[in-house]
């Protein structure tokens, strides 16, 4: 890597040089360009599959490490709060078998108009922006640190309406839809919850593809907690932890 770095270095300097750029010019042309280049080095994320000594963890200490590294993003969301209250179980496996972690750089695509979606995305930090619709439009929406995109899949099948393209450099959860699926089928009680917060989150999304609103977004904060509390509340009575 660092054979790379200094032969694009040399690869700046001539093209600058070359072109006849004013001197002051270029010393900050240069500037710029290897600060930025330095950030982003610095700012690059170790995952678990850059870590070869990792693969020599026995089964039960990385579950452990997924659960610490994956549990407090997926339970930002209120239904998985609500399972991890009765089913803590389910949520350790989810962390263990269906989540991952993924990098973009500024300019790198998450997701492209069209493309069948499979994962559920969760914005540990950075910034992204969406546009929605086949072509660029003037509805782009900046999507930040915190936010889930593209849980529909959780929930049916999902076509992306729009690109998600990275503004600054980015770290996400993501949860694979198939997978997740899997492991709810296992428990019956934890699959009849599901179904029910699915039934619930679909009508919604219908009467927004109705209203023409519909996006890879999802629905807000404030929507889930109402589908937990007042739809699901109920479910969990007398519900003791496993």
């Amino acid at each position: 890597r660092n054979v790379e770095y200094f032969e694009a270095k040399r690869n700046l300097s001539a093209y600058l040089r070359q072109n006849r750029i004013p001197l002051d010019l270029s010393m900050r042309i240069q500037s710029i360009v290897l600060a930025q280049h330095r950030n982003m080095r610095s700012t690059k994320r170790v995952h678990e599959q850059d870590v070869s000594l990792l693969n020599y963890l026995p089964r039960s200490l990385k579950m452990q490490m997924h659960t610490e590294v994956f549990k407090p993003k997926l339970i930002t969301h209120p239904l998985f709060t609500l399972l991890a209250q009765g089913y803590d179980r389910v949520c350790i496996k989810i962390c263990h078998m269906a989540m991952s972690q993924e990098s973009l750089k500024p300019g790198e695509e998450l997701f492209a108009y069209g493309k069948e979606a499979e994962k559920v995305h969760i914005v540990d930090w950075g910034s992204l922006l969406y546009c929605e619709g086949s072509l660029p439009s003037h509805k782009d929406i900046h999507v930040n640190a915190g936010d889930w995109l593209c849980e529909h899949v959780l929930w049916m099948p999902w076509v992306h309406r729009g690109q998600m393209t990275a503004v600054q450099p980015c770290e996400l959860a993501n949860i694979d839809s198939a997978i997740f699926r899997q492991i709810v089928a296992q428990r019956p009680p934890v699959r009849s919850l599901c179904r029910r917060f699915a039934e619930h989150y679909l009508a919604i999304i219908n009467e927004e593809e109705l209203n023409n609103c519909c996006t890879d977004l999802g629905l807000t904060l404030e929507t889930l907690q109402m589908i937990v509390s007042t739809e699901l509340g109920s479910g969990m009575t007398g519900m003791t932890s496993d």
